[in-house]
């Protein structure tokens, strides 16, 4: 068990895990267990079966219908933690997107090039900087990987400089407003910022970028895409604005725990209820 713990920022109310495990150790977990630990993927006779599992077409056409005007068969792409392949397979097949993944597993690389045809390299994205020479890309995926980042304002400026004049960044993270998992899942060891839409336009900001569209109509997810102050494209406005990020946040948070112990505790007390004597009148 990975013991941690997450604090929050009572000014500007970013949650963050502290302390922050370092590069090697979090490079070690990705590389070697994390597909093991999270899905038992050992192998890829493990990995090809769990393919079959998923639905693919779903989740790339949620994405593709987000960036639908973004994206078409003349975008560059670089999907940032790739995975199995899955959002940026679906891409390249369907939209002919010319899809680059970078992707620390070894395994998850293997799989996604040989099932979906899409090149990876091989690495952490910083490994991916060092080497990427002068290449430029229209649209930068983070999917479900920027509350991964330990760093988030230095990635928020090395995606800027890896877009194209008028490229777009598309983030989704979870949302720390909304969430459906129980508090003990949601708050996960590997998620070392957990963002609500405030604190993520917030960063946003700071590391150069506006939000030119939201999805508003997603629960449980924050769904955006950016572009650099110099796009064009005018920023879009930011749904459900609070004065007090951090006191929204613990409210949202210390509701959402009284709901699971009160949930908890009335399954044993219906089950006492329903085994209690029954007394009639006379």
């Amino acid at each position: 068990m990975i013991r941690f713990q997450n604090v929050i920022c009572k000014s500007c109310g970013l949650v963050y895990r502290n302390p922050r495990p370092g590069t090697l150790e979090l490079d070690d977990l990705y590389n070697k267990i994390y597909l093991e630990k999270r899905h038992s993927l050992a192998n890829e006779e493990a990995a090809f079966a769990f393919l079959k599992t998923v639905n693919q077409k779903n989740k790339g056409e949620q994405v593709a219908e987000f960036l639908k005007g973004a994206v078409d068969g003349q975008t560059r792409i670089l999907d940032v933690g790739s995975g199995l392949g899955l959002l940026g397979g679906f891409l390249h097949q369907k939209l002919g997107a010319d899809v680059l993944g970078v992707e620390p597993s070894e395994l998850s690389s293997r799989v996604s090039e040989r099932v979906y045809g899409i090149p990876v390299f091989h690495g952490t994205f910083d490994a991916f900087l060092a080497k990427r020479g002068g290449r430029v890309f229209d649209c930068v995926i983070l999917h479900h990987v920027f509350e991964h980042f330990g760093d988030p304002l230095p990635k928020l400026r090395e995606c800027a400089e890896l877009l194209s004049e008028r490229g777009i960044l598309y983030i989704e993270v979870p949302n720390v407003l909304d969430f459906k998992k129980p508090i003990s899942h949601f708050f996960d060891s590997l998620h070392l910022y957990n963002y609500s839409p405030a604190t993520l336009a917030g960063i946003l900001r700071l590391g150069g970028f506006k939000i030119i569209r939201w999805n508003t109509g997603k629960r449980y997810r924050i769904q955006i895409l950016a572009a650099r102050f110099s796009h064009p494209q005018q920023a879009a406005s930011l749904p459900g604005a609070s004065a007090n990020v951090a006191d929204q946040t613990i409210r949202y948070c210390r509701r959402k725990r009284a709901l699971e112990i009160a949930q908890a505790l009335g399954a044993p007390l219906r089950a006492l209820a329903r085994m209690a004597p029954r007394f009639s009148s006379s």
